[in-house]
Order: structure tokens, then C-alpha cells, then sequence
């Protein structure tokens, strides 16, 4: 069995050795790097809400403790993600949109097909009084889920991890 010893001569190692890197690897990660970071600040900080749009029907308003009673057509699969405590705006409809806009509440009780929220401002949206007339119909826009977007992308992520 022969041995070969190879040996490289001084200045070709130097050569090879103290070579620096190109101008465009050396800056080309750091540049990568600080894109993603803003734009992970960015997304963390993007608010997306989940949002259930329902049809209701108002049925009492007692107005001493302003809480509102609606008769709301909730489908039995999205029951489950209405919370009390979550915020509610309503829409009617024989109130137009630029001039009455929305009134705003918070959902204090939820019942078989009622839903009673707090009208904390009373029978107001936008610019001017509703009267309250039984049988006003409107659209109630609940947020079930107020998250951050790059919660939103990787809570995906996160269920799928853990089954």
C-alpha cells in the first residue's frame, strides 16, 4: 500500500484561504433578514377580526338599563362562537347607513334565538335618535375573534402541530 502526501505550496493556500466573500453574500443576508423582521412586525401588528353577519329582528328595548332584545336567525353551526361580552354593531334597515350609521353594543345574554345586548349610548347611530318600533329589522355584525394577522396565518399552524 503506497501513500501519497499531497502538499500545497504556501501562497495557493493564502490565496485560497484569506479570499473574502463577494460584496453581495456579505450584504445580501443581512438585508434578508431585517425585510423579514419588518415585515413579521408588520403582520403582527394588522389587527384581522373574525366577524359573524347575522339577520335580527328587534323585539323589546328597556330602556332604564338600555339593554335591546333581538330575535336573531343564528345558524345552529355558528351558535357555539357567539360569547357574551363580545362586540356588536347594528345596522337597521329602515334607518339609512351615512347619516344613522351603526349602533354599537356588547352582548350580554344569549338565549334560544334572542340575543340581549347592552346599548350602552341607548337607541343612537351616527348622527341622530331611533325610535324603537317592534319589528325593526337590521343586520348585527358580532366580532367572535379580534386577532392579530400573523396570529390569524399561523394559529392554522399551531392546530395542526398539536393533532
Amino acid at each position: 500500500m503506497t501513500t501519497t502526501r499531497i502538499s500545497i505550496q504556501s501562497n495557493v493556500q493564502g490565496r485560497v484561504i484569506s479570499r473574502k466573500p463577494g460584496r453581495v453574500s456579505r450584504l445580501a443576508f443581512p438585508v434578508f433578514f431585517c425585510i423579514l423582521a419588518c415585515a413579521a412586525c408588520i403582520l403582527w401588528r394588522i389587527h384581522y377580526p373574525e366577524v359573524l353577519s347575522v339577520r335580527a329582528v328587534l323585539v323589546e328595548w328597556k330602556g332604564s338599563g338600555n339593554y335591546l332584545y333581538l330575535k336573531a336567525d343564528v345558524p345552529n353551526a355558528e351558535k357555539d362562537r357567539i360569547r357574551s361580552g363580545e362586540p356588536v354593531q347594528i345596522w337597521l334597515d329602515d334607518y339609512p347607513n351615512p347619516r344613522f350609521g351603526a349602533m354599537k353594543g356588547v352582548i350580554r345574554d344569549i338565549g334560544s334565538g334572542e340575543l340581549q345586548v347592552l346599548v350602552p349610548a341607548g337607541l343612537i347611530a351616527g348622527s341622530g335618535a331611533i325610535p324603537f318600533r317592534k319589528g325593526l329589522k337590521g343586520e348585527l355584525v358580532i366580532t367572535t375573534a379580534d386577532m392579530r394577522l400573523g396570529g390569524r396565518i399561523f394559529h392554522g399552524t399551531r392546530r395542526v402541530s398539536r393533532q
